[in-house]
């Protein structure tokens, strides 16, 4: 009987995470603040707690699932609508070096010290202080770092060098399977990838692992074969 209590128990955990999670939306962990990080912790514990808590009734403990969902869900709600309530929720940037200047205040407030400040720096691509024009703590606690425009990479732009567009990549084939959604969208076909890719020398799309389209019309194309060489080269 405990076997089936535990079976339905962990059932019912996985399918209301799951959809709570759905609800509430995707982040990934780097952009999470730490409410979210907070909140996403507080709904794993619960829905542990409906499997291995034969005390409380099973629809009660999902019952306090739901309910933390939805409260997180308003808050979120609420942050989208005010940016008050967004402030207090998520949290505001800061700005903790302005024209190269540390502000020690700022960062005693934020609880922040320099060792940490250097280590998110060099994470930045940034070894020395003295190249920063402004860093801001981010409410994710991740820092954005304006360099001084002395170090900062020459662009096209700065030497007045006209380029040529560069969008989004399209990918046609993943897995050995062709995407005609993807094909549908830029106005190919089926037959015009497999064209292709018998110029290549590619008889069957099974052999590629993927391939992508890129916005000048040049089909990129990676072969299952290059990683059954990669694999034979480590043993």
């Amino acid at each position: 009987m405990r076997f089936w209590n535990m079976t339905i128990a962990t059932l019912l955990a996985f399918g209301v995470t799951f959809i709570m999670v759905r609800l509430i939306g995707k982040k990934q962990i780097s952009t999470m603040t730490f409410w979210d990080l907070v909140s996403a912790i507080a709904l794993g514990s619960l829905a542990a707690n409906i499997i291995v808590n034969t005390d409380v009734p099973l629809w009660t403990s999902a019952w306090v699932v739901v309910l933390w969902g939805g409260l997180a869900l308003l808050m979120g709600w609420a942050a989208l609508q005010n940016r008050k309530v967004r402030g207090v929720v998520q949290g505001m940037p800061t700005v903790i070096i302005s024209n190269g200047k540390v502000l020690e205040g700022v960062m005693r407030k934020e609880r922040l010290n320099m060792d940490l400040l250097l280590t998110e720096l060099r994470a930045a691509g940034v070894f020395s202080l003295a190249d920063v024009e402004f860093a801001i703590l981010e409410p994710n606690g991740k820092i954005s770092v304006l360099k001084k425009s002395q170090v900062q990479p020459v662009t096209p732009k700065d030497l007045k060098l006209s380029t040529s567009y560069k969008g989004l990549t399209n990918t046609v084939l993943l897995d050995g399977e062709i995407l005609p959604e993807n094909l549908n969208r830029l106005g190919l076909s089926t037959e015009w990838l497999l064209a292709q890719l018998a110029s290549q020398g590619i008889d069957d799309p099974a052999d590629v692992f993927y391939a992508e389209l890129g916005t000048d019309g040049t089909l990129y194309v990676d072969r299952r074969a290059d990683q059954q060489v990669e694999r034979w080269q480590q043993h």
